[in-house]
């Protein structure tokens, strides 16, 4: 027996699974520079550390880049939900009609063809979306790595690291609490060595000067 599609939510957000992103700071000394001739100061005995949830909801250009996304997407997001719409006028037409009549095959055919076809093209748009959202997320996280080199090496900061996860946060369940606080490396950060505003600041700064750069010189 068919039963009656239930429309999608069809939601575009940008996934935020911080389980590992303590380990994207170990990247930190393959990144390159972001601010050109830039004075180093001279190496200390200083650990520093980031917030990297902070660095991604402040970032001009990822808040941006997430917006664009959604709004790309909500054209085709639409029209699945219109398609999702259709199909289910079709169950309510198919149950008034004489299961015993052709009429009755042929409709029921359209509707298993049409829930099919449905079925796939949602499965590729939120294929498409999910690589979106990691190909920003993978973006962000590199230029997040490369303003902690540029902060760390003009401070002359030994070492900066991304900041403990906070555990006010919900967990899908408790296995995956149990799973994410365990493999943590670093449980407690003096908030005196947050040095996150500066990160921010960088990532915003380079934000504007790419702009300027590719803004045509204004005729005199």
């Amino acid at each position: 027996m068919m039963t009656k599609p239930q429309p999608s939510n069809f939601k575009w957000g940008l996934r935020s699974n911080m389980k590992n992103i303590f380990i994207i700071v170990l990247l930190t000394a393959l990144t390159g520079s972001l601010v050109a001739n830039r004075n180093a100061a001279e190496p200390q005995d200083m650990v520093r550390y980031v917030d990297f949830s902070r660095c991604m909801t402040e970032s001009i250009a990822h808040q941006s880049a997430i917006a664009n996304l959604a709004a790309n997407f909500a054209p085709i997001r639409e029209q699945l939900e219109q398609r999702a719409a259709v199909l289910q006028k079709k169950y309510s037409e198919l149950e008034i009609k004489d299961p015993s009549s052709e009429s009755y095959a042929v409709l029921r055919s359209q509707i298993k063809y049409a829930e099919e076809n449905l079925k796939f093209d949602s499965q590729m748009a939120q294929r498409q979306a999910s690589d979106n959202e990691n190909e920003l997320f993978a973006r962000v996280l590199v230029q997040i790595n490369q303003a902690c080199a540029a902060v760390g090496e003009r401070n002359g900061y030994s070492a900066l690291f991304a900041k403990e996860m906070r555990l006010n946060i919900p967990f899908p369940d408790v296995a995956t609490k149990v799973d994410v606080l365990s493999k943590r490396t670093l449980n407690w950060s003096n908030p005196a060595y947050d040095v996150t505003d500066q990160v921010i600041e960088m990532l915003n700064a380079s934000v504007a000067q790419r702009q300027g750069a590719a803004e045509p010189p204004q005729q005199q």
